[in-house]
């Protein structure tokens, strides 16, 4: 190790290489993550892994890499799964979407509009 110059490096680990470098693997689970708790946050139903697959494959095939089939999703999936919480309910999400109505958000607008004429932040449009 010392002729090849790589003192206070850690040998390598055993078994075979992974396909992306370290940094990359990293930026496409924090990327994962990311996607899947906005995913929760906006929607009722989720992706399913076939879905997933095709939105990861398309991604990392953009950049250079050929992948296809759902392993690399599987392995993200594994790997990011102290993430979450599949125990946890979010009642304040629940409650969010289920208020955000046409007829709620028409009043939370009206009232925000005379709110502002109100206090002389804004006026109302002429129609003349």
């Amino acid at each position: 190790m010392m002729r090849q110059g790589r003192i206070g490096v850690s040998p390598s680990k055993p078994g075979p290489v992974g396909d992306f470098p370290k940094e990359l693997w990293k930026a496409m689970q924090k990327a994962f993550v990311t996607y899947l708790q906005l995913e929760q946050a906006n929607s009722k139903t989720q992706s399913t892994i076939k879905e997933l697959s095709y939105r990861v494959n398309a991604v990392v095939n953009a950049v250079g890499y050929r992948k296809n089939g759902n392993d690399l999703t599987r392995k993200l999936k594994s790997s990011v799964a102290e993430h979450f919480d599949v125990n946890n309910k979010n009642p304040q999400e629940l409650r969010r979407l289920q208020w955000t109505t046409c007829s709620n958000l028409k009043v939370w607008c009206d009232t925000w509009k005379f709110t502002l004429v109100s206090l002389g932040f804004a006026r109302l449009k002429n129609t003349d």
